[in-house]
């Protein structure tokens, strides 16, 4: 009888130690961790690495002789690194490259790159212009200081990324399509390339907000279309859609 009371003792104890030790396990896995952004690592996200951009472009500072109408277009991609912050993830650097293209619809008028001096917009009331398009491409370097509000998830995250975009002009081409000419010629399409009159060089800023891999953007030139005092002082803007992944 005193080994039975014994193994009944031994037992119940084993019982309870095992269920106190349940409780604490349970206890200590319901507390609530503390988030550490420092932990988040980003290496395999998707981390805006490729942008592409559609905008509507337009002149500021738009003198009486230069008249736009229509869609202006802007097709920017880039391919950019991101180096986040080793304090907070949610903030980041990125550096990339790529290139823009801006087209410009003139308003029944051309402008002449021809001119040894002068960029001149001009218009004839006898020339019958079907359209009137301004070409001008540039390789882009675009340097952005970014936030996402979810850096481990950025595909539901919230993103607003501000910077600039330095760019070499590589090329500025018009097309003009005529119904008739001042002449009586019809139907028939000018194209000009020539940039000797444009600034090789362009520092642009830019804004960007948005969810996801869709976001707002808006961007327009720090320096001079065309050079100082070889034609009107229009500076360029875009304001467009961008979107984001890899």
């Amino acid at each position: 009888m005193k080994r039975i009371l014994i193994v009944l003792a031994v037992s119940l104890f084993a019982l309870h130690t095992m269920a106190q030790t349940k409780v604490d396990s349970t206890t200590f896995s319901t507390k609530p961790k503390k988030k550490s952004w420092s932990n988040v690592i980003l290496g395999d996200q998707a981390n805006d690495h490729f942008l592409f951009q559609l905008g509507y472009s337009d002149f500021f500072n738009k003198s009486d002789s230069v008249s736009t109408k229509g869609i202006g277009r802007t097709v920017n991609m880039y391919f950019m690194m991101a180096f986040a912050d080793k304090q907070d993830n949610r903030f980041s650097a990125a550096v990339g490259l790529g290139f823009g293209s801006d087209n410009y619809y003139l308003n029944k008028e051309r402008i002449d790159l021809t001119n040894p001096s002068r960029a001149t917009f001009y218009t004839d009331t006898a020339d019958d212009y079907r359209k009137s398009k301004l070409n001008a491409t540039y390789i882009e370097i675009p340097i952005e200081a970014r936030y996402s509000s979810k850096p481990n998830d950025p595909n539901h995250a919230w993103k607003l990324a501000l910077g600039v975009k330095a760019g070499l002009l590589t090329s500025v081409k018009t097309k003009v399509k005529m119904i008739r000419d001042i002449n009586g010629i019809p139907d028939y399409t000018l194209k000009t390339k020539d940039d000797h009159l444009f600034n090789p060089a362009r520092l642009a800023g830019s804004l960007r907000i948005g969810y996801g891999v869709v976001s707002l953007f808006f961007q327009t030139d720090i320096t001079s279309f065309i050079k100082s005092g070889d034609g009107p002082p229009i500076r360029p803007y875009t304001a467009g859609v961008t979107i984001s992944g890899l």
